[in-house]
């Protein structure tokens, strides 16, 4: 009971402050969904569909939503992206979220902690700091930007350990 009462506050706490109202576990289901599973969710929630991307032999099908921004612009704006990634010929599914605020990336860190994911491993990537995280079937990389870039952009990408070999 004191587990869920905490990551209850955990989610109302990220909510409230932060205004993107999705968490780590959320993210991680939703790694797990179809597409229009994926949809309803997202638009339950205050997230607007504004991009779709049809799978190649080179990249996967993704959908990209945009958070509280019903009129976005491609190129335009804003404080929190998300891509769906999903392939049919290699039945991999992933969650990506992007964003700018270092806040959000703190609150996304605390949750992964509660949640007890382990630190794996960790390198560099296009002047990035890349972490990948993994907890019994899920992973999580996360992409740090250095401390200097004025548009520093956030990465997390949440995914099942068998769509995490497919991704890369």
């Amino acid at each position: 009971m004191k587990k869920f009462l905490f990551l209850f506050l955990v989610f109302f706490i990220c909510q409230s402050v932060f205004s993107q109202n999705l968490t780590v576990t959320q993210f991680l289901n939703l790694s797990e969904k179809t597409v229009g599973e994926v949809d309803e969710m997202m638009t339950a929630n205050n997230w607007y569909f504004y991009k779709a991307t049809d799978e190649t032999e080179d990249t996967f099908a993704n959908t990209k939503y945009v958070f509280n921004q019903p009129d976005y612009k491609l190129g335009g704006p804003a404080d929190y992206f998300i891509t769906y990634y999903f392939s049919e010929n290699t039945k991999a599914q992933a969650i990506e979220i992007i964003f700018l605020k270092q806040e959000f990336y703190e609150s996304l860190n605390n949750q992964i902690k509660n949640l007890k994911f382990n630190l794996e491993s960790s390198s560099t990537e296009n002047g990035n700091i890349v972490k990948i995280y993994a907890h019994k079937r899920d992973i999580i990389k996360v992409t740090i930007p250095p401390n200097f870039d004025n548009y520093k952009t956030y990465k997390y990408q949440f995914m099942s350990k068998s769509s995490y070999k497919r991704m890369q």
